[in-house]
């Protein structure tokens, strides 16, 4: 499979989380949450869920959106970072967590994009919206947009940074649900993203502004790598965080807990019980081999194979424990294709998981060329051409 269609049908799976009743012993969460979920990336399996779909303010991790589409603008329109952006009047006046953008200042994208990510700075968010779609209404609209082809179908967002709007209370909201879809989305198709999120500390302004990131679970873990907070009085202290282990990326979602460090230990008690009693098992091929009937080919049969790669979510303990279920079509006529459709394969654990998986034929197969054949399609030709001709005789 290409890169290109694997990354397509990345793109598609990430509109979809998988629910699961997949689970390990209790996750008692050290503090009172509003909302959490705990997700494995790659299949999108939820591991844990305690109120996903209930609509929240999300705050600052509405920046995780905008700098997505400055992302993606920055590589569709091959914008040099180094791009001087002017500073205008109505960004240099948002308040909040903010850099201190004056009026006709000129930063780079990158700092202005250092400062969403890292440092959280609501008027570098509003400067990049203005430079991607010259005002942030237009670029509100984008994120809206965007929201629903990721399919994020309980968001609505109202501006690029996430401070409550005048006259706008309640209009902006998400659930944790919409965010692991966020969250896979950056995974897979923005992934450039974490080579900020991921940052500690940084500077602009020649070193004369200093940056420090809000994600404080970058200095306690090593396995964390993202990637965004949020707070205002009505939502409570949010955090979305991104942690690897081995093969396996966890996406840990906390809403609404009561103090800022209250948030990162949640996300961190989800991550360790999420890598403690799961791994990542990775289907590389069919454990028996099976093959396809070909009528009229050279060969008599055709072997299948699985589309790689393919992923499934177990409990550590019992990650040897699957069965199989084949779904293979019982006859094709040649000439047969490698790449064709084949059928599927299902792997399951119990009656809690179950994977399917397409297969597809292997190898060609050509037709056989024989006398008898080639006069029955020339006899079937003629045939069809009469037919046709004297219809309706």
């Amino acid at each position: 499979m290409s890169k290109l269609l694997f990354r397509c049908l990345l793109t598609a799976l990430s509109a979809t989380l998988v629910s699961s009743s997949l689970s390990y012993g209790q996750v008692d969460l050290p503090v009172h949450v509003k909302s959490a979920l705990l997700l494995e990336a790659e299949t999108g399996t939820v591991l844990y869920s305690e109120n996903p779909d209930e609509r929240l303010v999300p705050a600052s991790l509405v920046k995780i959106m905008t700098l997505v589409l400055v992302m993606e603008y920055v590589k569709a329109t091959n914008l040099e970072l180094d791009t001087k952006v002017q500073v205008s009047r109505r960004a240099s006046r948002i308040g909040g967590r903010q850099i201190y953008l004056k009026e006709d200042e000129y930063l780079t994208v990158e700092e202005l994009i250092k400062s969403a990510a890292i440092f959280s700075a609501n008027d570098a968010s509003y400067a990049l919206a203005e430079l991607v779609a010259g005002s942030e209404e237009a670029f509100v609209q984008m994120m809206n947009d965007k929201a629903k082809v990721i399919g994020m179908k309980e968001t609505h967002f109202v501006n690029s940074h996430g401070l409550p709007a005048a006259g706008q209370a309640g209009k902006q909201y998400t659930t944790a649900y919409d965010l692991g879809l966020l969250a896979r989305y950056v995974i897979y198709n923005v992934p450039e993203l974490f080579d900020y999120t991921s940052q500690k500390t940084s500077t602009i302004r020649d070193g004369a502004f200093f940056l420090v990131s809000t994600n404080k679970s970058l200095w306690k873990r090593e396995d964390v790598f993202g990637l965004k907070t949020g707070f205002v009085n009505a939502s409570g202290f949010c955090v979305v965080s991104t942690a690897r282990q081995g093969n396996m990326t966890l996406i840990s979602i906390i809403m609404g807990a009561n103090n800022k460090q209250a948030r990162f230990s949640a996300a961190e008690r989800l991550f360790d019980y999420g890598f403690e009693n799961f791994v990542l098992r990775e289907i590389k091929e069919l454990p028996e081999g099976k093959a396809v009937t070909v009528t009229a080919g050279v060969e008599p049969s055709a072997q299948v194979t699985i589309v790689h790669p393919a992923f499934i979510v177990l409990p550590r303990e019992k990650s040897g424990a699957l069965s199989v279920t084949f779904d293979v079509v019982q006859e094709l006529e040649a000439p047969v294709f490698a790449g064709q459709p084949a059928g599927t394969v299902s792997f399951s654990w119990g009656e809690e998981l179950t994977v399917n998986i397409p297969l597809m034929i292997a190898n060609d197969i050509p037709e056989k060329k024989t006398l008898l054949r080639k006069a029955s399609k020339i006899y079937q030709r003629v045939k069809t051409l009469w037919s046709s001709k004297y219809a309706g005789d």
